[in-house]
């Protein structure tokens, strides 16, 4: 099971769910000949409950509807999946993901419809990441061949995007310049230059997505982090991190304080703090690991008492890596 914790592949998802993004990335992978028969007018980003919640825990970034332009009853499902590591079980993730479309729309008494899948990979992972599910095979037998459920998933690597001149919307540029250096040793000079593509903006959904990302590639303190935003987005985006900031490290204890005062009994006060607790653990959870963090801990922490959450909230704010924390919420 691959959780979504990586930085960049949160980053990705989610700026994904735009749909302006979303239809910016399909006319930049597609073959022409495909993309100009969608109706992008009547795009649609599915929810993820969309899967059933077994694959929902490891894929996908996406999954997008779009009518075709020349046959108003033929859809086209295009599923996306990013990886920015080598992820060799990818194809085989999305051929489970055509099952359930195929089952589903089966269920329904419907007829199958196409389903393409795109894979957005680094330069790093290119050369090991396999176009057809049939390169996967142990050894290739021309009589076997159509005994076996064959299938392409379009690979692009992100250093083959056109320069930013050519890409046409501001919050895809932004995501594609964030990715393509996400290992550079200059991260604050990539962050700087890759926020004034949103300068001026007020959409906090789109703030708060980049600003999570550029505060755990960065790890600045909170001081520096304050100016380069300031400096180079907004004021609406400095607002916004200094709310997400606050709410990663204060929100349990007054949330706390507040319900005790508010019941006014020892077991409100300790109900309250609690509760707080709890709720300042998955803000940190929810910045660091995203949804699944937060759903392993609700999943495993149930009766908790609040030293035990007061341990655990120290040791997140202390712990770095992915299964250091997965160990501590598991």
């Amino acid at each position: 099971m691959t959780l979504p914790t990586n930085p960049h592949d949160r980053l990705f998802r989610k700026m994904m769910r735009i749909e302006s993004v979303s239809s910016e990335m399909l006319r930049l992978m597609l073959e022409e000949k495909v993309y100009a028969k969608l109706d992008l007018t009547r795009i649609e980003i599915l929810p993820e409950s969309y899967l059933s919640p077994n694959l929902q825990e490891y894929f996908c970034d996406v999954l997008v509807l779009v009518p075709y332009k020349n046959d108003l009853l033929l859809l086209v499902y295009i599923l996306i999946e990013h990886k920015s590591y080598n992820d060799r079980n990818v194809l085989v993730q999305l051929l489970g993901g055509q099952y359930h479309i195929f089952t589903d729309l089966s269920g329904r008494g419907e007829k199958l419809k196409y389903v393409i899948c795109l894979q957005v990979v680094h330069p790093e992972t290119a050369a090991n990441a396999e176009e057809w599910l049939s390169d996967m095979l142990e050894q290739r037998d021309e009589d076997l061949d159509e005994y076996f459920p064959d299938f392409r998933a379009l690979k692009r690597n992100l250093h083959s995007f056109p320069e930013r001149t050519q890409i046409r919307v501001a919050e895809a540029r932004l995501m594609i310049q964030l990715l393509r250096n996400c290992r550079s040793p200059d991260i604050i000079i990539v962050l700087a230059d890759a926020f004034s593509e949103i300068e001026g903006s007020e959409d906090e959904y789109l703030l708060q997505t980049v600003l999570i990302y550029a505060q755990k590639v960065s790890r600045l303190p909170k001081e520096e982090f304050m100016k380069l935003v300031e400096q180079h987005i907004s004021s609406k985006a400095t607002e916004v991190a200094e709310t997400l900031w606050e709410q990663a490290v204060l929100e349990g204890e007054i949330k706390g304080r507040t319900e005790g005062r508010r019941e006014g009994r020892v077991e409100g006060k300790v109900e309250g703090k609690i509760e707080g607790l709890r709720e300042s653990i998955e803000t940190i959870l929810n910045l660091k690991l995203g949804e699944d963090g937060v759903r392993i801990f609700r999943e495993n922490n149930q009766r908790s008492s609040e030293n035990d959450l007061r341990l655990l909230q120290l040791k997140l704010f202390q712990a770095e890596s992915k299964p250091e924390i997965l160990a501590l919420i598991s």
